[in-house]
């Protein structure tokens, strides 16, 4: 499911560890004031611009990884890099990134080697050093080739 053409991951940002860290600040920041806290929300939100990631193949059948911010119903392509996908197991996916990349990686900073966890048919797991827990869901034709 992960490689297939035209399928996507979209985040569940309401069920991830950057927005459980994100409540913790805002709640200390606002001190009980109800629209601070959502400016505070906002801005947190903001920050965090992987919503969608994708695997696909590239000319030569390789396979890359792209990474899209969501603007309202538009998709901007942040990032997109050679990878190698390996299974791990029955229930996880070790990518090791390798070479060419365009854009600044948002996820898996300095990291050359990143195992994504696969606990449904349907949906990844990662654990990013700078936002922690993350779930991403698959979404068919969510991005057009």
């Amino acid at each position: 499911m992960i490689s297939a053409p035209d399928v996507a991951f979209l985040v569940d940002y309401a069920g991830s560890a950057a927005r459980e860290r994100a409540l913790e600040e805002c709640d200390a920041e606002a001190k009980g004031d109800p629209a601070v806290k959502a400016t505070c929300l906002e801005k947190a939100r903001a920050k965090f611009i992987a919503d969608v990631i994708r695997f696909k193949k590239d000319a030569q059948g390789k396979f890359q990884l792209a990474i899209y911010k969501r603007q309202g119903s538009r998709l901007d392509e942040i990032y997109i890099g050679s990878v190698e996908l390996a299974e791990q197991g029955a229930d996880a996916v070790r990518l090791k990134f390798t070479g060419r990349e365009k854009g600044a990686r948002p996820l898996f900073r300095g990291q050359a080697n990143v195992v994504l966890k696969v606990p449904t048919e349907y949906s990844i797991e990662i654990d990013d050093a700078g936002f922690g827990r993350i779930t991403y869901n698959a979404k068919i034709g969510l991005v057009s080739q």
